[in-house]
């Protein structure tokens, strides 16, 4: 019943989601937006293991190792929007424009940043936001970041906070807000 709702999330996001922004970064977190709250409907803490059970060791350790660097991850998005808007070169991009950088990062799909990114939102009290705002990766990123200053104030681990300069181009890139 979770996969299903799951499933049905990523259709009725879809229907409603009208960005036709043709800009790598919104659309990786548009992607990251997507998979991260679709995958907190059927992939809780609990029953992550159990989710990919049918697959290998070895694919869940590469899983969990891309969840676990979700900062890091997060930080190379951030310096690549840096090289990309003083000079961005034609070699880095695809026939179709995607910024091939951008695209190296995003793994299994977005799912496991997604899912880092959504959890930590949730976790920090901020989910009824994440839920309104389901169809707007600029409220995505901004809720992240209140969710990480949040989360720095009052613990001893530090969340990366995603930089002005990237949620800038994003907020220009995207055409519907």
């Amino acid at each position: 019943m979770n996969l299903l709702a799951h499933e049905f999330f990523h259709n009725y996001r879809e229907s409603n989601y009208e960005d036709d922004s043709r800009d790598s970064f919104v659309k990786v977190f548009n992607l990251f937006q997507n998979k991260g709250i679709a995958d907190l409907i059927d992939k809780e803490e609990s029953k992550e293991k159990e989710t990919y059970a049918a697959f290998k060791e070895k694919w869940m350790e590469m899983y969990e190792q891309a969840y676990g660097n979700t900062p890091a991850t997060l930080s190379k998005i951030d310096s690549l929007v840096k090289v990309y808007e003083t000079n961005p070169s034609k070699e880095d991009l695809t026939p179709g424009g995607e910024y091939i950088p951008l695209a190296d990062l995003v793994v299994f799909n977005g799912h496991p940043v997604g899912l880092y990114m959504t959890r930590l939102i949730r976790e920090e009290g901020l989910f009824h936001p994440l839920i309104r705002n389901f169809d707007n990766p600029i409220k995505f990123i901004q809720l992240y970041n209140r969710a990480a200053r949040k989360h720095n104030r009052t613990s001893s681990s530090q969340e990366y906070v995603l930089s002005q300069k990237l949620i800038k181009h994003v907020k220009k890139q995207q055409c519907k807000y």
